[in-house]
């Protein structure tokens, strides 16, 4: 019997990432085989990590909207999103606590270009304060979540009031709506 090569765990998760080799600067190598079960989980995860957290601790989480606000694009987010460099879009800054002790488990930064969106998908992130996931389970939306790039990051500076400063697993990933890229999120989970 013929065994298959010996893969590492670090490429067996970057192989589910389709701009891995395009990571900002700003990312650091991750040995993935050190990462606790849960965080490789949710590395690769295309569905809402915020159900996974609460699946595994059986706890509510609970989903603090930091901000929000109309920026334009810069380059490499307008790349990504697949618009000109300057397109107005909606950011959006997310705080994820463990409900029962107050605890962070991470932060998200989301570009959302609203002409992309479904309405209701729009009326969900303003009126019901829903995650990107749960409004688009909620509405029944069919989309694509596309794994960009993950790495070893620092917690941004914007959640840095909220979250202490420490290393961090980073993830970004684009949602296509209609076959568009409508969003682009990228998030920071404590390790």
């Amino acid at each position: 019997m013929t065994r298959p090569p010996a893969t590492s765990a670090t490429t067996l998760i970057a192989d589910r990432f389709i701009a891995q080799d395009r990571r900002p600067d700003g990312l650091t190598d991750l040995d993935v085989s050190a990462l606790p079960p849960l965080l490789r989980t949710v590395l690769v995860s295309d569905s809402t990590v915020t159900s996974l957290f609460e699946a595994y601790t059986m706890r509510p989480l609970r989903v603090d909207v930091l901000a929000e606000d109309l920026v334009e694009l810069d380059h490499g987010s307008a790349a990504w999103l697949e618009v000109p460099v300057g397109t107005a879009c909606a950011r959006r800054r997310v705080l994820v606590r463990d409900a029962a002790v107050d605890d962070p488990l991470y932060c998200a930064q989301t570009y959302l270009l609203p002409g992309r969106l479904p309405q209701q998908l729009r009326d969900s992130f303003m009126e019901e304060r829903l995650g990107i996931g749960a409004a688009i389970r909620r509405h029944l939306v069919e989309s694509l979540r596309e794994l960009l790039w993950f790495g070893r990051a620092v917690t941004p500076n914007w959640a840095r009031d909220h979250m202490p400063a420490r290393l961090t697993v980073h993830r970004t990933y684009r949602i296509r709506l209609h076959g568009l890229p409508a969003i682009l999120a990228g998030e920071d989970f404590c390790d």
